[in-house]
């Protein structure tokens, strides 16, 4: 079950992700920036997507991992650990 779940979820998403960010990168002038026929106000745009894709997608993508795992424990775990993850 677990490995038939991760096959359904992590494999296209491995797949279409590249093609996702590209897509949107190129609104935000990655062509031009790869070619070298970008302006200075172009490549400025460029660099600050890429720097949120770079920074803000994994902060985003652990929060939701944190808030997704908070509601499972580990066998055997103390009482405590629920108390902790709440405050």
């Amino acid at each position: 079950m677990i490995f038939g779940s991760n096959a359904l979820v992590v494999k296209p998403a491995l797949s279409l992700s590249p093609m996702l960010v590209a897509g949107i990168l190129d609104n935000y002038h990655y062509t031009s920036v790869k070619t070298g026929t970008a302006t200075a106000d172009q490549k400025a745009i460029f660099q600050a997507t890429v720097f949120e894709f770079s920074c803000f997608a994994p902060i985003v993508v652990g929060i939701v991992q944190i808030l997704i795992w908070r509601f499972y424990m580990l066998r055997g775990a103390s009482k405590v650990l629920p108390a902790v993850l709440a405050t």
